[in-house]
């Protein structure tokens, strides 16, 4: 089965008619496949390669220069993260990785007495030295196409095209850099980068520079989900499940090591995870609601949303 690739630039650029085209065929790629590739989605190839260009340079230094960005001790979501032991993994079957995680920026006065995963300082390295200022910008850049693709989202589920946008205006949202380092021989059986999830968030925007992604579609099959230059995939998430009903489910999807390969060489991605307002009210959109229908889940703050445990 094949990931449709859908071109958003009718979108960004069309009538009332051309953005209603292109929300039908995002919504028709949820349903039938459960996600989708998307290009000329609003953030230039030249921002999207300066990106990857400064998160390469940062992984390839020093151990214990990445380190001073590492984790703050008592949060989880903000700085460099070097996966070496098992304990740290998830599942005792992911192989080694990094990452560099981010958010919008804030100081140490704006952080809240309330528990949010989403609002804490970030934490950068001294180099390279233009990393801070090009993640920023891309990260903005998301935010904003992010917006527009919830508009899409809105349009074809028949409600008011600012119904999320409007939920959206604090930017909580979460940016993840993945290294897969090189391997020189085969991995041992079962062995996989990153095992089968989904995500907690509404949408998530991935970029990756070569293959290894998986996803599973609605159909109930994995398919790989090739590197197509200047194209993003984007994925359901978990809260999108929920204010849906179920309707728009959410995109199991994986990291393999390539299976017809001796060796693998290094990849890079970025997953960029949207989040709604700390304050949002999440409850069952009507036009997801059936006849008679029932809603699947109690209304909830989003702040309430994120402090569930997941699964």
């Amino acid at each position: 089965m094949q990931i449709p690739v859908i071109d958003f630039n009718p979108f960004l650029t069309g009538d009332k008619v051309a953005k209603q085209a292109v929300a039908s065929q995002i919504s028709l790629a949820i349903h039938e496949v459960g996600c989708f590739y998307l290009k000329n989605y609003g953030i230039s190839q030249n921002l999207v390669t300066q990106a990857f260009s400064q998160v390469e340079s940062f992984f390839a230094l020093p151990e214990d220069e990445k380190e001073q960005a590492s984790f703050f001790p008592d949060r989880n979501l903000r700085g460099y993260h070097n996966f070496k032991k098992n304990e740290d993994r998830h599942n005792a079957n992911e192989l080694m990785t990094e990452g560099f995680h981010f958010g919008k920026e804030i100081t140490y006065d704006e952080v809240s007495d309330i528990e949010d995963p989403f609002f804490e300082p970030n934490k950068w390295p001294k180099n390279p030295t233009q990393f801070r200022e090009v993640m920023m910008e891309f990260f903005n850049f998301c935010h904003e196409s992010a917006l527009k693709v919830l508009q899409a989202l809105a349009i074809a589920l028949q409600i008011p095209q600012d119904y999320f946008t409007n939920l959206y205006l604090d930017q909580n949202h979460g940016m993840v850099w993945h290294h897969y380092p090189s391997i020189y021989h085969p991995p041992e059986k079962g062995k996989v980068y990153l095992t089968e999830h989904t995500d907690i968030g509404t949408l998530t925007f991935l970029f990756q520079d070569s293959e290894g992604l998986e996803v599973y579609t609605n159909s109930g099959e994995w398919v790989v989900a090739p590197f197509i230059p200047g194209a993003i995939i984007v994925l359901v998430a978990d809260l999108m499940q929920r204010w849906t009903n179920d309707k728009f489910r959410a995109t199991p999807h994986r990291v393999i090591v390539p299976t017809q390969l001796h060796s693998a060489k290094q990849r890079y991605s970025c997953a960029f995870f949207t989040g709604p307002n700390y304050d949002a009210p999440i409850s069952t959109i009507k036009t997801c609601l059936d006849k008679d229908e029932i809603p699947k889940y109690p209304p909830i703050l989003a702040k309430e949303y994120f402090k569930q445990p997941k699964g």
